[in-house]
């Protein structure tokens, strides 16, 4: 008999048969119940029961969201299973509880919810790119142009369901997430499709051995082409986003010149003389002097009248340069508008972009290996003690962080085993026995 964890048993019958010969048994079990649901809520069920509105399931959902959180860092993900007896009770507690969306998946290790993704569009009851559709997909694999077998591929998504449509596109988008980072978790798009390509992509009938091989190549190709389209997609529009931002903070700074120019402008405003100013100036010069001559009156009238066109030129310029300060702010909040606009297009096209985890959360291999997020907090707290006294005895030594979705976290540098030792002198060597022997004689006979 196989493993107790390989086989499946009929609970009214005692019917048992191995895991992947269960959907190829054609036997009938008499005292089946019909009434009882033969379907969880989550695994194994149909897609459309999930959907609500045409969305991604909320629990997936959760679940994607959760593994770009806390594991785009982790080295084989979804290569790697999670231990069997974690997996098998949060998938029980899944199935069991009403509403499997309140569950907290902070505190189970990362490759358990890799295996919960996997398992859910392994066995979902029709898979998610339709058996209609299973011949012209496998056949797109053939084209050796990959920009036409990209617009084949995305023509035949058209005519997907937009359930399924809308669940392949968001399973694609995680999975260029994961392959951005291949440099990191060394996963790349071609190792993510040969995992996921048996799982969203099936036959209804049974094949020979050869030619089921043989499709399963071309689904890994299909699969491949789809998680490099949207990986390139993906990046084009971070750059996009990346360069608006740019823009916005040029714009933002020339508003902020602005600003500070009408500030100071405001301060050295010429003021203009009243005509009661000017009569009474008239007024005094008549009482002090009342024989003035003609000619000093002409002139005195003459500068009176340039000072005032000149102040009336000034005005006019000081009222050009505001109305110009006016336009130029109009224009650049304008722009700001247009930029801010176009930033939420571009972020709308993408699902929500997950905050990049921190240095607890982008650990190694033995995050299957561990208890859980507690036993990993411990050691880290440990690792944090054990920096900070590196830190202080070398300079040399950098926390361990990341600096976004493209680049790598920084590793901490390992000091020397033995740069700190004192250098022996050019020319010394250990002295021989012989010389030894010698030296105790000689020492001894002396004495």
């Amino acid at each position: 008999m196989w493993h107790a964890e390989r086989i499946f048993v009929c609970f009214a019958c005692r019917l048992s048969c191995h895991k992947k010969c269960h959907s190829r048994v054609n036997y009938v079990c008499p005292k089946a119940n019909n009434d009882q649901p033969t379907c969880s809520k989550f695994f194994g069920t149909d897609l459309a029961n999930l959907l609500a509105d045409d969305e991604v399931p909320a629990l997936l959902n959760k679940l994607l969201n959760c593994v770009e959180v806390k594991a785009l860092f982790v080295e084989g993900i979804y290569r790697k299973s999670g231990q069997m007896a974690v997996f098998k009770g949060i998938r029980k507690k899944i199935e069991t509880i009403k509403e499997p969306e309140a569950i907290n998946f902070d505190d189970i290790p990362i490759h358990v919810l890799t295996s919960l993704i996997k398992a859910f569009f392994r066995e979902l009851s029709e898979p998610l790119i339709i058996p209609d559709l299973y011949e012209n997909f496998v056949n797109i694999s053939e084209i050796k142009e990959t920009n036409e077998r990209v617009r084949c591929l995305r023509a035949m998504m058209d005519m997907l369901p937009k359930g399924n449509k809308c669940v392949l596109d968001r399973l694609m988008y995680h999975l260029a997430r994961v392959a951005h980072q291949e440099s990191v978790n060394k996963m790349s798009a071609s190792n993510l499709a040969v995992i996921f390509a048996p799982c969203i992509v099936r036959r209804n009938t049974t094949v020979h051995a050869q030619e089921q091989l043989m499709d399963v190549q071309k689904q890994a190709i299909c699969v491949q082409t789809l998680i490099e389209d949207k990986l390139h997609h993906l990046q084009e529009t971070l750059s996009q986003i990346v360069e608006l931002e740019g823009a916005t903070e040029k714009v933002t700074e020339n508003l902020r010149r602005i600003e500070e120019h009408r500030r100071a402008s405001t301060g050295t405003m010429i003021p203009t003389l009243s005509s009661t100013d000017s009569t009474t100036n008239e007024n005094k010069d008549n009482l002090i002097t009342p024989k003035i001559s003609t000619t000093t009156k002409i002139i005195s009238t003459n500068l009176n009248n340039n000072e005032e066109e000149e102040k009336n030129n000034l005005t006019k310029i000081a009222q050009e340069k505001e109305k110009n300060i006016e336009t130029a702010k109009q224009l650049f909040e304008e722009q700001l508008d247009f930029l801010d606009k176009e930033k939420a297009k571009l972020i709308q096209e993408l699902p929500p972009l997950a905050p990049v985890a921190s240095s607890e959360d982008l650990s190694s291999d033995d995050v299957d290996n561990s208890g859980g997020v507690k036993n990993e907090a411990k050691n880290t707290k440990e690792l944090q003690k054990q920096n900070k006294q590196e830190s202080l005895r070398s300079q040399n030594s950098i926390e361990e962080y990341a600096l976004d979705l493209s680049v790598p976290p920084v590793v901490a540098l390992l000091h020397h085993a033995c740069k700190s030792r004192p250098s022996k002198g050019k020319g010394m060597r250990r002295p021989s026995i012989n010389f030894l022997r010698k030296w105790r004689s000689e020492v001894v006979n002396n004495a």
